[in-house]
């Protein structure tokens, strides 16, 4: 037979420990644990898990995550599943930077070493860090496509279809500039500017420094 419903003062409490559930219950660690059972309380997945809130409270977001102040509550369960489960729904993977922020846990936590050990993630070396992804060979290899994507145009890197139409011009016009090139480009390209066909050139080995003019001497 289930306990009964907490009385009416514990829902004064968003966010409780156990001993303010032992003080408002007056009963024995047991039972308030027990209690938490039977409701079905979830524990908070950071703070060392001493935190806890009734079943109606949390109003998870879309990673199924909620927050109150800076404790963390998730409908995927513990630490270890919400990490994983917040890994393989990402779009690009997360490092573990952008994991221990979203579940509260301090940068260099402890914890995180332990990702790689997790099942159903795996994890690549990327632009200096660990980048964990889906453990699935399809759903790893989308993330990388789209955190590939996504660090050009965090790097101000042309879309696909820009990149043609100036590699192109630049290939015709290899004597101008930048800023020269978005002029030669004109109203078709509004939105490529001198900065992004810098950063474009640049990341196919073509800036400035590497161009070789027409009638420059061959190097030794």
């Amino acid at each position: 037979m289930n306990e009964p419903l907490p009385p009416d003062q514990l829902y004064l409490f968003r966010v409780f420990t156990l001993i303010q559930l032992v003080d408002t219950l007056s009963c024995s660690a047991i039972t308030a644990r027990r209690r938490l059972s039977d409701w079905r309380a979830y524990t908070s997945i950071n703070r060392n898990g001493m935190f806890y809130t009734l079943p109606s409270v949390p109003e998870f977001d879309r990673n199924g995550l909620w927050r109150f102040h800076d404790v963390v509550f998730s409908s995927h369960g513990n630490l270890k599943w919400t990490a994983i489960r917040l890994v393989q729904r990402s779009v690009r993977g997360l490092d573990s930077h952008e994991i221990s922020t979203l579940v509260g846990l301090p940068a260099g936590s402890s914890y995180l070493s332990r990702l790689r050990d997790m099942p159903d993630i795996s994890r690549e070396w990327r632009d200096g860090r660990w980048i964990y992804l889906a453990g699935e060979d399809a759903a790893r290899k989308k993330q990388l496509r789209e955190r590939s994507d996504w660090a050009d145009q965090a790097a101000g890197i042309p879309s696909p279809e820009e990149a043609v139409d100036i590699l192109v011009c630049f290939i015709r016009h290899p004597e101008l500039e930048p800023e020269a090139l978005v002029r030669q480009l004109g109203e078709r390209r509004r939105s490529i500017t001198a900065a992004g066909i810098r950063n474009l050139l640049e990341h196919h080995g073509l800036g400035k420094k590497k161009r070789r003019l027409p009638g420059d001497p061959m190097p030794d």
